[in-house]
């Protein structure tokens, strides 16, 4: 365990975290109503602003509105797999099925792809090379931080071509098939030792239905295009609003944690410690979206549904003592998260795994 996390003071786990849910134990149960009016509001408005965004004049300002708005709420959306994932699977089967067919599977980002983040809260797997969302970018150059910020533009080819042309070349070979979903079935590429392990069995199915139904979305598209009826001008402008995307979720993937790891196992407070908190203002929410500037609380109870967060972080603040660990995980500003962040690289040995 990285000295930066473990010199911190010292606290029992069992007995903080025993008054930390407490103090939110009634903020537990999700609200469907809440989730159904948040996914459908925002892929409506998200939909119809990138209509905006892609029929409008260039350069005009109704085109330029249309791309912020479709960006900022399309990307809202994408983020409803994080919440899939903590979902009780017996539970708002119907809410799931509808994201993948609505925006999952459209565009190529189907919630199996991130089933495996269940990896990411655990103390067997958190920051190890099984976690496919974590790696020591606290203790490499600053230089590795900017690479995979320039690398996000070829995620939409990749994904492209993973389910027009390799999907179906495993069906043809288990070596191929297994290569793919051990390396190209997670929408995590941030850790390099990660390999997927085998899909569950009850998932089969659910997965199997949404890779024909990407290729289908590829198969519609590349002939759509091929007839003229969607032009390359609306492919570029698509493919712009998709890469701002994406490079957001990395922004907010990078001010999640501290990522002074060591690749070994952590307890829930070494995990705690690790995360960030930043309660900022309305606009935290823009990149930030469904609660994710509450990360350590997340990870303190990954079960708590995205609108209780707020709530739960203000009562925890208030109750918690000023040197709780949760107060440690406090941060001003997103910028405050990623200036930590560099300097920590900077200063820290190049550590090799």
């Amino acid at each position: 365990m990285s000295s930066a996390i473990s010199d911190l003071p010292a606290v029992s786990d069992a007995v903080f975290i025993r008054r930390a849910h407490q103090l939110v134990l009634d903020l537990m149960r999700p609200n469907p109503a809440v989730y159904w009016a948040d996914f459908l509001g925002s892929t409506a408005v998200g939909y119809a602003a990138a209509s905006a965004y892609l029929l409008a004049p260039n350069w005009s300002f109704l085109q330029a509105t249309g791309f912020v708005v479709a960006v900022l709420t399309l990307y809202r959306v994408s983020t409803f797999t994080h919440e899939l994932v903590h979902l009780p699977q017996a539970r708002m089967r119907a809410f799931r099925v509808t994201w993948d067919v609505l925006f999952g599977v459209p565009f190529l980002m189907p919630s199996f792809m991130y089933a495996n983040h269940r990896e990411h809260h655990t103390n067997q797997t958190y920051g190890t090379t099984d976690d496919a969302e974590y790696y020591p970018y606290g203790h490499n150059p600053p230089a590795l931080l900017l690479w995979n910020l320039l690398l996000t533009p070829l995620f939409p080819v990749l994904m492209i071509v993973r389910f027009s042309l390799l999907g179906p070349m495993g069906l043809l070979h288990p070596t191929i098939r297994r290569w793919v979903w051990q390396r190209l079935s997670s929408i995590n590429f941030f850790n390099p030792d990660y390999r997927r392990p085998p899909l569950e069995p009850h998932e089969r199915r659910g997965m199997a239905v949404a890779e024909i139904g990407c290729f289908v979305v590829v198969f519609a598209g590349c002939t759509l295009v091929a007839g003229g009826v969607i032009t390359w001008s609306a492919v570029g402008k698509m493919y712009v609003g998709w890469v701002l995307a994406l490079i957001l979720s990395v922004v907010k993937f990078y001010s999640g944690h501290r990522w002074l790891g060591d690749r070994a196992p952590m307890t829930v407070l070494e995990q705690l410690r690790d995360t960030t908190t930043i309660p900022g203002g309305p606009w935290t929410e823009l990149w930030a979206p469904l609660g994710l500037r509450y990360h350590a609380l997340h990870h303190l109870f990954p079960a708590m549904p995205y609108h209780s967060l707020g709530a739960a972080h203000r009562r925890l603040m208030r109750e918690l003592p000023p040197d709780s660990p949760y107060h440690a995980t406090i941060r001003s500003s997103l910028f405050a998260v990623l200036r930590e962040l560099v300097q920590s690289a900077r200063h820290s040995r190049v550590i090799t795994y």
